[in-house]
């Protein structure tokens, strides 16, 4: 029986400057149901340092640094191999977890669905909001999309107004472990910054729940993004 219902699942790579803050504002709100899972792509600086401070106090902390880096692709991949939860929240090492998010995650997951989808709080590099981003329509509340045959996906799509709607933006995202790990060939797509948009929508076209939460539960540091060193265009 799964000990953990949600796993926060944190990739990164020389982020020292941000990530004691991530991790600040996650630890208050851990319950024994949850587990922070951090995958140090071979960080250069004191990442590790500062993870360990964490990892000797609180015992729900797993963590990895790697040799090597293989890209954010490859070490989100780690990071849910190595979770025991029944859920992984493809979290970020320099965003923020505003107040009361776990607690309605926590609500929301009872639904028992397959992908979890909600919004984000733009914010600048001292995590002052500018912006909320919504990535389905305005007018869409909270919404369980039940996506069992291509019309039904295409119905899902047809209230995409943003790229964050098909997944372009890995922290506001919960999947079901072991529908993740059910899909094949994603390796193919390490390099993209993007593998986990393939997972996701294989996903969807095998057929699945799909819960919208229409809530800001991430704040965003903007203008720090490694995803789109290769490009937004890529």
């Amino acid at each position: 029986m799964t000990k953990f219902i949600l796993s926060i699942c944190i990739p990164t790579f020389n982020r020292a400057q941000y990530i004691e803050q991530t991790l600040k504002s996650i630890i208050p709100k851990i319950k024994k149901n949850i587990e922070i899972v951090i995958y140090d792509g071979a960080s250069s600086d004191n990442t590790d340092e500062i993870i360990y401070q964490y990892t000797k106090k609180y015992k729900n902390i797993i963590f990895y640094k790697a040799v090597k880096n293989g890209g954010v692709d490859r070490d989100y991949a780690n990071c849910i191999e190595m979770a025991r939860g029944k859920y992984c929240w493809l979290m970020s090492s320099d965003d923020i977890v505003p107040p009361n998010s776990i607690e309605k995650i926590l609500d929301s997951l009872k639904c028992n669905s397959d992908i979890y989808l909600f919004n984000r709080a733009e914010c600048n590099k001292k995590m002052i909001p500018f912006n909320y981003q919504y990535w389905l329509k305005s007018n869409l509340e909270n919404k369980l999309f039940n996506i069992r045959s291509r019309d039904d996906l295409l119905l899902y799509f047809k209230s995409v107004k943003m790229f964050g709607g098909i997944f372009s933006y890995a922290p506001s995202i919960i999947v079901n472990r072991d529908r993740w790990l059910s899909v094949q060939g994603a390796s193919k797509f390490y390099g993209t910054c993007y593998a986990h948009v393939y997972r996701l929508l294989i996903i969807m076209l095998s057929g699945c729940k799909l819960k919208y939460i229409k809530d800001c539960l991430i704040l965003c540091r903007m203008d720090n993004d490694s995803f789109t060193s290769n490009g937004l265009v890529n």
